[in-house]
């Protein structure tokens, strides 16, 4: 059995709901979409391109290991409870970068961190727009579809 993927396997591109260059996808259409990443589903108007948010299927180690550790945490009545803050984490991890950023300004611009993941900056915007959790189901399902062609 081998571990080794194509670096072209091993990353993803999304484009997001909200993207302005989508022409009226509802969002079940989306949600289907973002089961297999397959563009042909999204609308896009004449003339435009949508932005594109490009992740990583693979952490490294020490980054899969702050995932884990961010995912339970024990209460002070000594019970174990689950922590969502680690879907925004995972999602700053996988990040690696923004084809043809949303912002012409330059306020979305991509840069990374010490730890190797998207900055705090970049997060708090994603977070702000809502689209974490649209990031993060992509990221899930391409990791589920990608292990059962191993199958």
């Amino acid at each position: 059995m081998a571990f080794l993927t194509s670096k072209e396997e091993s990353k993803i591109a999304v484009v997001l709901y909200c993207d302005d260059a989508l022409d009226n996808v509802s969002r079940e259409t989306y949600e289907e979409y973002l089961k297999d990443l397959d563009e042909s589903k999204l609308s896009v108007i004449p003339g435009k391109i949508p932005s594109k948010f490009i992740l990583k299927r693979n952490l490294s180690y020490a980054q899969s290991c702050k995932i884990k550790n961010e995912q339970v945490k024990m209460s002070t009545k000594g019970e174990m409870t689950v922590q969502m803050s680690f879907v925004i984490e995972e999602v700053r991890l996988s990040l690696i970068g923004i084809d043809n950023p949303p912002n012409t300004d330059g306020t979305l611009e991509y840069k990374q961190d010490g730890e190797g993941g998207a900055s705090r900056e970049i997060m708090e915007k994603l977070i702000g727009a809502g689209v974490v959790d649209d990031l993060y189901t992509a990221l899930m399902n391409s990791k589920k579809g990608n292990d059962s062609k191993k199958k």
